[in-house]
């Protein structure tokens, strides 16, 4: 497992959620998004010690990163709201420029958590794109709410 450097923070925006993330590399910049979808919503990333621990399979054919990011952050909103579990651990994803394979560690929804389910609606295209500067990526990534 490759050891990746990532963060993210919450980033002003007038009407919906946003979020800034920045990775050491293509990777990296997933698991800031991943961390920063969950993190702006307040929902816990620990296992329930109590709920059953899915997984989840996801691959997408994307091409450009910002198609991925989308892809990605809307496949983690749908299982969420339609599968009723709360992805909460990458255990292994890959991109590769055409296609993102991602394996994702999922519990169950608690009842304290519902209140924030379908608060986010979508992963937009709003002002996403993903710069490159001095070998770390970047990106701002706006959420409809």
């Amino acid at each position: 497992m490759t050891d990746h450097s990532y963060k993210w923070e919450p980033s002003p925006h007038t009407a919906d959620l946003a979020i800034a993330i920045e990775g050491s590399d293509k990777n990296a910049l997933f698991h800031a998004a991943f961390d920063g979808f969950l993190g702006i919503q307040d929902i816990d990333h620990s296992p329930d010690e109590i709920g059953k621990i899915t997984e989840n399979n996801f691959e997408f054919e994307t091409g450009e990163i910002e198609n991925a990011l989308v892809d990605f952050l809307n496949e983690c909103i749908y299982v969420m709201e339609v599968e009723e579990v709360i992805p909460f651990k990458i255990i292994e994803l890959n991109y590769d420029s055409k296609i993102l394979t991602a394996r994702i560690m999922c519990r169950n929804i608690r009842n304290d958590e519902r209140r924030e389910l379908g608060h986010i609606k979508a992963a937009t295209y709003s002002d996403l794109q993903v710069i490159e500067v001095d070998g770390k990526f970047t990106a701002k990534i706006v959420f409809d709410t």
